[in-house]
């Protein structure tokens, strides 16, 4: 199928039209959606959201460049809040397991997050996608970490027993912003319309 675009004075214009050579099909940008045709029209609101998934991946990777390269142990709110420098080498709460296999888990959840982030957008769920971006960011934080370093660099103390760097924050908050959507039961029902195939 061969799908074409051209401009005029009453807008946007697109022809589209089989690999056999039948007469092409003419509608205007914007009276189609996508999904009567299973085509990706405008993807403005998807790229936002993969936008906060790299800021949100780049501002984890700079925050553990400069707190690994600053003074450990620096008492903030004292009981409460410090800095540190922490490897680890180990899931959640150091709990050992080979580095392929935390790898491997990794990579799982990431597909997950991505097909989730994929069905948030079709229903238009903003919330979702939101929170499923930041915990995208957050995943790939940790996971470039593995994959450098052989471990996750930590470098926040709280209540003088949890060990956490920005991307455990950023996966915690978007889980609770999913969940939150969820619960509120997503965007609004889905446009039902169906058309033939074209």
């Amino acid at each position: 199928m061969a799908f074409y675009h051209t401009s005029s004075k009453i807008g946007d214009v697109f022809f589209m039209t089989n690999d056999f050579g039948s007469a092409p099909k003419i509608f205007e940008h914007g009276t189609v959606s996508e999904d009567d045709f299973g085509l990706v029209k405008n993807t403005t609101s998807g790229g936002r959201f993969m936008w906060l998934a790299l800021l949100g991946w780049t501002l984890d990777l700079a925050s553990k460049y400069f707190f690994s390269r600053s003074p450990a142990d620096q008492v903030l709110v004292p009981g409460f809040l410090s800095l540190t420098d922490h490897q680890n080498y180990g899931l959640i709460g150091n709990f050992p397991l080979p580095r392929y296999l935390i790898v491997l888990l990794t990579l799982a959840a990431l597909v997950l997050v991505v097909k989730a982030l994929v069905a948030a957008r079709r229903q238009k769920d903003k919330a979702g996608m939101a929170g499923l971006s930041i915990i995208l960011a957050g995943a790939l934080g940790n996971l470039t970490d593995r994959l450098v370093h052989g471990y996750v660099y930590d470098w926040i103390l709280l209540f003088n027993t949890s060990v956490i760097n920005l991307a455990d924050i950023m996966i915690t908050a978007g889980i609770i912003i999913y969940v939150y959507s969820q619960m509120k039961g997503g965007a609004p029902a889905e446009n039902t319309k169906q058309t033939g195939d074209c």
